[in-house]
């Protein structure tokens, strides 16, 4: 009898994958990657699968009961963890305690350096990635007596074979057969089989079944960059797919009547042959796609051949031009030369991913970047949709930065380490919206100032929603941190300090490069500073 294996999505937080945060249901809905991968690599070691979505169906849990797996399954995010934890409660109190594997980013970034994040939980085990260097290193602690290797439905030494033919094939040399696991990513074909009994049915929410769904493919894993605020793509070393396994993805896409993806990997545009390849194979497929990348990559010659191949839409990096946390500062004539490329070449639209709250940045000169991005979106009346900001929230410890929980003492440190401060007793639902990696009273105001701000200035019509929200999050500090409960600013406090910002604009414009002269931004009335909610 086949071994019964549900994958399950956990409940997401208030992000939802797109911007406004507080979107609910979402504009769009793109399921994760992890689901199509650990499906497929599932189904492909010979067990019987069943893929739920806690986001979409009526009774998930209840869904899991009647199925009956021998293990369940868990890809976990940190705004999706406590849904991941919610999840198992509640499966718990139903009678479910067969085994439960966690994984994903969250577990990736905190075990082995914050593991008072991820609470003990009996019967459930935790994966880190073990080497930074394959995709599927869970496969022998969820199946003991399988390899990694057999993910691609073929016996071990099979598909050792297997791979090192494709690679002197492709190579033209014999590989080193010490180091075959990386290439398991760019030959691992992950299917969509799952999709249609998942996303439509009787048991589908009826507020979600009119939300337009999104696929995507990952056409390469990894990042040359070490962003403290995203840890998925830092945990891998970068391989790329195959260029003939990417055509058999868009063909089984194609035959399923899709006619579009999300490029979902920061890598697309990074490494030159790689990106000619996707090129190619996108065009020559037919196939009109969205991406992400980071600004700096983007030059007028490419633009026009990603065109050329079919992108019609880009999720581009900005991060913040005033400051280095990053490792990515981005010059406003780039922003703008982005902005101006986007209107000539007639695509969708490029949606600007921006950050506020970085260690080291002084309020005022995020005020005034957040004026002034905003200005130049309208002033080329692209919709404000098309900015995401993302309040900085110090997922992965850095080399000069020591983390601890709040109200606890520091561990040893040099002194000119930065401290910051987890609000770990905070739901895993609220992070990547309000404030949970603090350096002191002050810079959490100025991160809730950020916060409101974001909702008053760019995403006015979620500006209820968020109070409400924000209501929840503030009882929540009060109630678990009242030495924090002097710093919390009224959201009028907030406006306030915005608009005493933007009397001293030609101090801020310099600070942000942007000394060239230019008009006041044209904006709806709610969008003016301090205009009525």
């Amino acid at each position: 009898m086949k071994e019964k294996v549900v994958v399950l999505m956990p409940k997401l937080g208030h992000t939802t994958g797109e911007m406004p945060h507080m979107r609910n249901p979402p504009k769009n809905y793109m399921p994760g990657q992890m689901l199509y991968y650990l499906y497929t690599a599932c189904r492909n070691l010979g067990c019987d699968v069943k893929v739920i979505d806690v986001n979409w169906s009526i009774d998930p849990f209840q869904e899991v009961m009647d199925f009956g797996p021998d293990k369940l399954l868990i890809s976990t995010a940190t705004p999706t963890f406590q849904g991941t934890l919610e999840t198992i409660s509640t499966l718990r109190a139903r009678g479910y305690h067969k085994p439960i594997f966690v994984g994903g980013p969250h577990v990736s970034l905190n075990a082995g350096m914050r593991d008072w994040l991820l609470p003990s939980l009996e019967g459930v085990t935790y994966i880190p990635i073990i080497k930074s260097s394959s995709t599927f290193d869970w496969v022998p602690t969820v199946f003991p007596e399988r390899t990694q290797f057999e993910v691609l439905g073929m016996p071990d030494a099979e598909a050792r074979k297997y791979i090192v033919e494709r690679l002197t094939q492709e190579t033209g040399k014999e590989p080193n057969l010490t180091r075959l696991e990386p290439y398991l990513f760019s030959y691992f074909v992950p299917s969509m089989d799952w999709v249609r009994e998942t996303y439509y049915g009787e048991h589908i929410r009826p507020e979600m079944k009119q939300v337009p769904f999104r696929h995507s493919i990952i056409t390469s894993i990894g990042c040359s960059k070490t962003c403290s605020f995203c840890g998925n793509p830092y945990i891998y070393r970068i391989g790329f797919k195959s260029k003939e396994v990417v055509r058999d993805i868009l063909r089984d896409f194609k035959r399923n009547g899709v006619d579009r993806l999300s490029v979902a990997d920061m890598f697309f545009v990074m490494h030159m042959p790689h990106t000619q390849d996707m090129m190619d194979v996108f065009k020559e497929e037919g196939m009109q796609y969205s991406m992400q990348t980071c600004l700096e990559n983007l030059t007028d010659e490419l633009f026009v051949e990603l065109k050329a191949s079919g992108l019609r839409k880009c999720l581009v990096g900005i991060e913040n031009p005033v400051s280095y946390s990053v490792g990515k500062r981005v010059e406003m004539n780039k922003l703008r030369w982005l902005l101006d490329t986007v209107q000539k070449l007639e695509l969708e639209g490029a949606k600007l991913s921006y950050i506020v709250g970085l260690p080291g940045v002084e309020l005022e000169h995020d005020l005034a970047l957040l004026d002034h991005v905003v200005t130049e979106i309208l002033s080329r009346n692209h919709p404000l949709e098309d900015l995401q900001v993302n309040l900085y929230t110090p997922y992965r410890p850095e080399g000069d930065t020591v983390y601890f929980p709040y109200g606890e003492e520091p561990p040893p440190h040099k002194p000119d380490m930065l401290k910051i401060q987890i609000l770990n007793r905070i739901p895993f639902s609220y992070w990547g919206s309000f404030p949970v990696g603090i350096a002191s009273g002050k810079d959490f105001w100025r991160q809730l100032v950020l916060c409101d701000l974001i909702y008053d200035q760019v995403y006015a019509d979620f500006r209820e929603v968020y109070l409400g929200v924000r209501e929840q999050y503030v009882a929540e500090i009060r109630a678990t941190y009242p030495s924090l409960a002097p710093h919390i600013p009224t959201f009028e406090d907030s406006r306030s300090v915005f608009s005493k910002a933007m009397r001293r604009r030609s101090v801020l414009e310099k600070a942000i490069g942007n000394d060239e002269g230019r008009g006041r931004r044209v904006a709806p009335p709610m969008l003016a500073v301090g205009g009525a909610a």
